[in-house]
């Protein structure tokens, strides 16, 4: 299978703290991740770990990016 996208309209950039926000709003757990023997829980939005979060890759001095499609963040294919 061959994908063609308009490089125009693709752009990365770094994730901001409100992306970071937006992104865990709507984040959920992927049972089918966790390993045989690990328990699963459910994610709860918190914007308290949301900020943790971000501080952490700060920290790290990790730069995480977004996929942009038209200026609106690319989440699915």
């Amino acid at each position: 299978m061959v994908v063609r996208m308009d490089q125009k309209r693709i752009k990365l950039m770094p994730m901001t703290a409100d992306m970071y926000r937006c992104y865990y709003k709507e984040y959920e757990n992927d049972p089918d991740l966790f390993l045989k023997g690990q328990t699963y829980f459910s994610y709860t939005y918190s914007e308290e770990k949301a900020d943790k979060d971000v501080q952490r890759q700060k920290d790290l001095k990790r730069i995480t990016w977004y996929i942009l499609r038209d200026k609106a963040p690319l989440e699915r294919f």
